[in-house]
């Protein structure tokens, strides 16, 4: 099945494989994080007004924050379609800024302001796989990920690639930050503004000086958790439904649908029965 529409974005934390057994391509959205991007097996496409960019078995993306690319993702000769996604936080890149800054350089390095193709060598796999522990569930756990992520910004800074310092995180994506951690949750503007820590009428006033609501700034976060279930298991529908924060299976199709550009039919992986 070949469906010409939607975009994957990346979320604070976001280590995963990505996975596909249909071809689809996702609308052109925006990505809210810095993402690296490796393909394992079959072809990504980026495309937009300006032209296509095409990675596959051994090439990766560079992707900034802010960047608008319309993605598609297409099975290789084995049926399936797969690759490794780490994504880096505002925290990632300015706790590691001194770091990048110490690293031999190129003369020229590159600063990734939209996207970038590379070639990722063995080192550099090695590094992006070891960002991918089964579980984050102790802190143990969480510096490993902060130094495997310290590690990879590195190697790429190296190779003569690196993500801007960005100046600040803007309350939208504070609110993405918090929905994310628990999209079941009812998040309604006074849940929101006491994790933030914040009044309800500054949180109002925050959000709307970016150019969202609150309510689209939640349907947005849960619909960026339920295309990443979508994409790295194999998952029921219903039950990515649920654990997005949507108890009405069509309501939640129907939100996917306005978003993504097709139905979480198109994007679930299904793993094969001999696979």
């Amino acid at each position: 099945m070949h469906s010409r529409r939607g975009s994957v974005i990346s979320s604070p934390d976001y280590c995963k494989v990505i996975k596909a057994s249909n071809r689809y391509c996702l609308k052109t959205s925006t990505f809210n994080e810095c993402l690296f991007l490796v393909v394992l097996s079959g072809i990504k496409k980026l495309k937009s007004s300006s032209g296509d960019l095409t990675a596959a078995k051994g090439q990766g993306f560079l992707i900034a924050k802010g960047a608008r690319w319309e993605v598609e993702n297409i099975p290789g000769h084995d049926l399936y379609y797969s690759a490794l996604a780490v994504g880096f936080s505002h925290e990632d890149i300015k706790q590691n800024a001194s770091r990048i800054e110490s690293v031999k350089k190129p003369s020229s390095p590159k600063v990734v302001n939209d996207v970038t193709q590379i070639v990722v060598d063995a080192g550099l796999l090695h590094a992006v796989q070891r960002a991918l522990p089964p579980q984050i569930s102790s802190h143990y756990e969480e510096v490993l990920l902060d130094l495997t992520k310290a590690e990879i910004l590195c190697m790429l800074a190296g190779s003569g690639f690196q993500f801007p310092f960005t100046a600040k995180i803007d309350w939208a994506d504070r609110v993405r930050r918090i929905v994310s951690q628990k999209p079941q949750h009812f998040w309604s503007s006074e849940s929101v503004a006491r994790a933030l820590n914040v009044s309800e009428s500054t949180l109002r006033r925050r959000i709307s000086g970016c150019g969202f609501s609150l309510v689209s700034l939640v349907r947005d976060a849960r619909l960026d958790f339920a295309i990443s279930l979508l994409q790295s298991s194999d998952m029921q529908i219903g039950e990515v439904a649920n654990r997005s924060g949507w108890r009405s299976h069509s309501r939640f199709t129907d939100a996917f649908h306005k978003k993504w550009g097709l139905l979480p039919s198109e994007v679930r992986y299904q793993k094969a029965e001999n696979a």
